[in-house]
């Protein structure tokens, strides 16, 4: 996934990663879907704004801190908190923000992101790992 990545592609990738966890454990599911939602949050953390970082907060609080137990209805709920996210995060500002994400052998997803105002190509790198 070499590239520069919309906060729509990060979104996808997200709903998709969240869609492949298998587990039927909620701990092994609550555990990954965690992973992802940190990596999420890091990789667009520069567009954030108070309803996005509480959006991805209350997102973290049903799915680790005080999670219903239920691997499919939690999947569903984050879903659509994610599609409520490509929302707010496509309204909040003509800033946008682009990534550079590989997949290492192991499958971590890794990214540097670039912030691009008009008329401006300034690269900023953050390290992260999925």
């Amino acid at each position: 996934m070499p590239g520069s990545v919309t906060i729509n592609q990060l979104i996808e990738k997200f709903k998709q990663d969240i869609c492949e966890i298998l587990d039927s454990d909620y701990g092994d599911f609550m555990r990954k879907a965690n992973v992802y939602l940190q990596s999420l949050k890091a990789a667009g953390k520069a567009r954030a704004n108070p309803e996005i970082e509480k959006r991805i907060a209350e997102m973290q609080l049903y799915i680790q801190y005080f999670p219903n137990w239920n691997v499919d209805s939690t999947r569903s709920r984050i879903l659509k908190d994610a599609e409520a996210l490509r929302t707010s995060w496509g309204a909040h500002s003509a800033r946008f923000f682009a990534s550079e994400a590989t997949t290492t052998p192991s499958g971590y997803l890794t990214y540097t992101t670039a912030s691009l105002k008009q008329g401006e190509s300034k690269n900023t790198s953050r390290g992260g790992n999925l």
